[in-house]
């Protein structure tokens, strides 16, 4: 197995985060689509925020049983970036 027989929910985050950031180079980058605002791709959009989710999850609850403290300061900074995020798609736009 890998890495000496370690917990496969040590690996599941990280290969998620990184299919994610491949999702978003493919969908941004490589080929580029509109699909954020107004959201109108929602083959897009369902998979780019469930992969981010979920890795940000399996990222996070493994500390759960082994850093109680490290487990409640991801929870604090998954609110915040989850309340900055959506303020950034949906709050009221600057005049900028």
């Amino acid at each position: 197995m890998f890495a000496g027989g370690q917990s496969w929910k040590l690996y599941v985050g990280p290969f998620l985060m990184a299919s994610w950031a491949l999702l978003g180079a493919v969908v941004d980058l490589w080929r580029p689509r509109e699909w954020r605002g107004p959201p109108t791709m929602w083959n897009v959009l369902v998979p780019y925020v469930g992969l981010y989710f979920w890795a940000q999850m399996f990222l996070w609850w493994p500390l759960w049983n082994t850093q109680r403290a490290a487990w409640a300061v991801f929870l604090l900074l998954f609110i915040a970036n989850t309340a900055l995020n959506l303020q950034g798609h949906f709050g009221e736009q600057s005049g900028a």
